[in-house]
């Protein structure tokens, strides 16, 4: 028994065994939730952000109820960009878009007043996440035109002032605004990296009756007695909007599963190879007791299509 400990030791080491310097990466990041959320009904999903989350005490005001995706941009060792989408100090409550301006479940497209976080801040909180492993981060290992491209792109949406748009229609590209999950992965959409794997575990799909969405996409104004009371998501025949959000909780859920099956794999059968990420096999990296993953693409073109859209 003892000697199987240790040759899974061995094995998983050399699973998580730093990588040399690379001079280019891309580094994606997701927390999850400050508790798991439910979304069987609107009602129960705004329960747990909006209570049952508050008073989760780990992470103290970094909690992040509803969870939190952003980006790193790495040259030469050396970090370029850390940051992600989130709403300005300023901003108005989601409550207020409910409660004073009857958005109703459109509040999930309301575009709000919106900021880039500081690196500062997000350096605190990783620090933070990585003693307790609730945060899940891949490395992309990325060649010198992806990470132009993705350069170019950040300093453009800074310059065009979309990084003051928050939510919305959650399409960076269109400058129509960006979630947090939508702005970090739009720095892979930007180079054609998505993977359908990606787009099959990390994307959350309901459909919202259109009776109870207000504001810009449908321009009715729902009552918030009839938010309270009414709320739930469209049922087969009833006429719907739909919407489709990558989630950091189910982005954080996906590693956690997946190393536990590349552990049962190494275990099983000494390899993970049939475990990939946009055709190439992974590798595990560690940060304290948080898992996260390296993945080489040096060898993948980035697109060339338009890096804004219409």
């Amino acid at each position: 028994m003892l000697k199987r400990c240790l040759l899974l030791l061995v094995l998983m080491l050399a699973m998580i065994s730093p990588l040399r310097a690379q001079s280019h990466e891309f580094i994606l990041y997701a927390f999850p939730p400050a508790t798991p959320l439910d979304w069987s009904s609107p009602l129960k999903l705004a329960y747990g952000a909006g209570l049952k989350g508050r008073l989760v005490f780990e992470h103290g005001k970094n909690k992040h109820t509803i969870g939190h995706a952003f980006m790193e941009l790495r040259k030469d060792g050396k970090r370029v960009e850390l940051t992600g989408s989130t709403t300005a100090p300023d901003a108005p409550s989601d409550a207020d878009f409910i409660t004073k301006h009857g958005y109703g479940l459109g509040v999930l497209f309301a575009p709000m007043k919106g900021a880039l976080d500081c690196s500062e801040k997000l350096d605190a909180e990783l620090i933070d996440r990585y003693k307790t492993g609730k945060v899940m981060y891949i490395r992309f290992i990325i060649n010198e035109k992806a990470y132009s491209r993705m350069k170019q792109y950040i300093d453009e949406y800074r310059a065009k002032g979309y990084d003051q748009i928050y939510n919305g229609d959650n399409e960076p590209r269109k400058g129509t605004g960006a979630g947090c999950s939508a702005f970090a992965m739009s720095f892979l959409d930007v180079c054609g990296y998505i993977d359908p794997m990606f787009e099959k575990e990390w994307i959350r799909r309901v459909d919202l009756p259109r009776s109870l969405v207000g504001g810009p996409i449908t321009g009715n104004k729902v009552a918030l007695a009839k938010t309270i009371f009414k709320a739930h998501w469209a049922k087969p025949g009833e006429e719907s909007i739909p919407l489709a959000l990558w989630d950091p909780e189910m982005m954080y859920n996906w590693l956690k599963e997946t190393h536990k099956t590349a552990f049962k794999l190494y275990k099983d059968q000494g390899n993970y190879k049939s475990m990939q990420v946009l055709g190439k096999n992974f590798r595990f990296d560690q940060r304290g007791k948080a898992f996260g993953l390296i993945v080489d693409i040096t060898d993948l073109p980035p697109a060339t299509d338009p890096i804004w859209q219409k």
